[in-house]
C-alpha cells in the first residue's frame, strides 16, 4: 500500500512540474506569438483604411478594430472556464447584440471578413493553448475509464463472436423434451 501511495505522489509531482513548466515557460511564448499575430491583423486592418479600401468610420472597421485591440491585451484570459461561464450567462439582449455584430461583419468587404476569420482562428488557438493543461488532465482522468469500457465491450463482442462461430445455439425447453 505504501508503494502505491509513494508512486502516486511521484506521478503527481511529475504532473505538477509539467504544469508549472508549461504555464510559466512555454505558454507565455505561445501567447506572445498569438499577440504578434493579432497586432499583424490589426495592422492589416489599418492598412485597408490607409489604402482607401475601407473608411475609418465604417461600422465593420470600428467593430473589428475594437475587437482586435481587446484581443491584444486579453489573450491570457481566454480559457474554457471563462467561455463556458460567459456562454451560460448570455441573455436575449446579448444574443441580439452578437447577431447584430455578425451581420455587420457579414456585410463588410471581403478583406475585413478575412481578417475577422483569422482573428477567430487566433481566438481559438488562445483558447486551446490556455486550456491545454485542462484538456490533458481531463483526458488522463477520463481516458482510462473510456478505454476500459471500450475494452470490456470489445472483449465481450469477441467472446460472443467466438461462441457463435464455433457452436450452434440450441434452445432447449423442458416442455419440448417431454413430447
Amino acid at each position: 500500500m505504501t508503494h502505491f501511495i509513494a508512486e502516486s505522489m511521484f506521478w503527481a509531482a511529475i504532473v505538477s512540474a509539467a504544469g508549472l513548466v508549461y504555464q510559466s515557460a512555454i505558454l507565455p511564448g505561445i501567447r506572445l506569438s498569438l499577440r504578434y499575430r493579432t497586432f499583424a491583423l490589426r495592422d492589416r486592418l489599418r492598412a485597408l483604411v490607409m489604402s482607401g479600401t475601407v473608411k475609418e468610420t465604417s461600422p465593420a472597421f470600428q467593430l473589428l478594430h475594437q475587437s482586435l485591440n481587446s484581443m491584444c491585451g486579453s489573450l491570457s484570459r481566454y480559457d474554457l472556464a471563462r467561455v463556458l461561464k460567459a456562454r451560460a450567462t448570455l441573455d436575449q439582449d446579448d444574443l441580439e447584440r452578437a447577431a447584430a455584430r455578425r451581420a455587420v461583419i457579414e456585410a463588410a468587404p471581403a478583406e475585413i471578413r478575412e481578417i475577422y476569420e483569422e482573428s477567430l482562428h487566433v481566438f481559438v488557438l488562445a483558447l486551446t493553448f490556455n486550456s491545454l493543461f485542462f484538456f490533458l488532465m481531463t483526458a488522463l482522468c477520463i481516458g482510462p475509464g473510456v478505454l476500459l469500457k471500450v475494452g470490456i465491450l470489445r472483449v465481450k463482442e469477441a467472446v460472443m463472436n467466438r461462441f457463435t462461430e464455433n457452436s450452434s445455439l440450441v434452445f432447449f425447453s423442458p416442455e419440448t423434451a417431454a413430447v
